[in-house]
């Protein structure tokens, strides 16, 4: 096991183990490919729920969405790791088009 590796003085750490036991969970659960250019993107959106949880370690991070029967935590997880992107809904093409193709699937 690697030993945590300190993104800086207010970031968590996260042990090579630990990085990659949650980033093979992330793609096989949710098909999101984090590469190691993620891992503090990845500490960043986890650590404040893992404080307000009173989880030390993204080991016990871990340990508690493998234990969460419901998944609800694994909902939580991907809402902060992923980027929800709006272009669609600020798209003034899309307001000609949308109901140009509605029309046509009538």
């Amino acid at each position: 096991m690697g030993a945590p590796q300190q993104q800086n003085s207010s970031m968590m750490a996260i042990s090579d183990e630990e990085f990659n036991r949650l980033r093979d969970l992330i793609h096989k659960r949710f098909g999101i490919n984090l590469t190691e250019q993620k891992r503090s993107l990845l500490v960043g959106r986890l650590q404040k729920l893992m404080r307000k949880l009173n989880l030390p370690t993204f080991a016990s991070y871990y340990d508690y969405l493998s234990h969460d029967k419901t998944e609800a935590s694994l909902s939580e997880l991907v809402d902060l790791i992923s980027t929800n992107h709006t272009y669609f809904n600020r798209e003034k093409t899309i307001l000609i088009i949308f109901p140009l193709l509605h029309f046509r699937l009538s």
